[in-house]
C-alpha cells in the first residue's frame, strides 16, 4: 500500500547572494525546476539577499537557472556588465545554504553549498530559460 507523504517530502533551503566589493548592482532571477523563485537585487545600499527557497518534493534532486545580469567596476575603474546565465542541479537542497557564487573573472555564475561541495551540480554553458520570456 502506498501512502500519501507530500507535506513529509516538502522542504527549503537558505539562498544567499553576498555583493562582492567591485560589484556595483545585480538583478538575477533564480528559477527552480522551471519556475521563478527569487528575484535578488543587490545595490549600494543592499550588500547581501538572503531568503528561504521553499521546494517541493525535496528529497529529489531539482534543476536551477540564474538569469539576470551584473554591473562591477574593473580594474582600471571602468563599468562592466556581465551576463548571468547558467544553470546546474541542486542534490537534495532541503535544509542547505545555498550560495549564488561567481568564477574569478564573472564570465560564470553558478550555486553552491560550502560545507557540502556534492550538494549541487554545475552545468557549464547557456540557461535555455533565460532566452525565453520572464515568468
Amino acid at each position: 500500500m502506498l501512502i500519501a507523504t507530500s507535506a513529509a517530502q516538502a522542504g527549503a533551503f537558505k539562498l544567499q547572494d553576498p555583493r562582492a566589493p567591485n560589484e556595483i548592482s545585480e538583478t538575477t532571477r533564480l528559477y527552480i525546476d522551471g519556475r521563478l523563485a527569487a528575484v535578488i537585487h543587490l545595490h549600494d545600499g543592499l550588500d547581501s539577499y538572503e531568503k528561504i527557497i521553499p521546494v517541493k518534493d525535496a528529497p529529489r534532486a531539482h534543476h536551477y537557472a540564474l538569469c539576470g545580469e551584473m554591473i562591477v567596476i574593473d580594474h582600471e575603474g571602468a563599468r562592466v556588465v556581465h551576463q548571468v546565465e547558467s544553470e546546474g542541479i541542486l542534490l537534495r537542497p532541503d535544509g542547505h545554504v545555498i550560495i549564488a557564487a561567481a568564477d574569478d573573472d564573472l564570465g560564470d555564475f553558478y550555486l553552491m553549498d560550502a560545507s557540502e561541495p556534492g550538494a549541487t551540480r554545475h552545468e557549464k554553458g547557456k540557461a535555455g530559460i533565460c532566452s525565453g520570456p520572464i515568468s
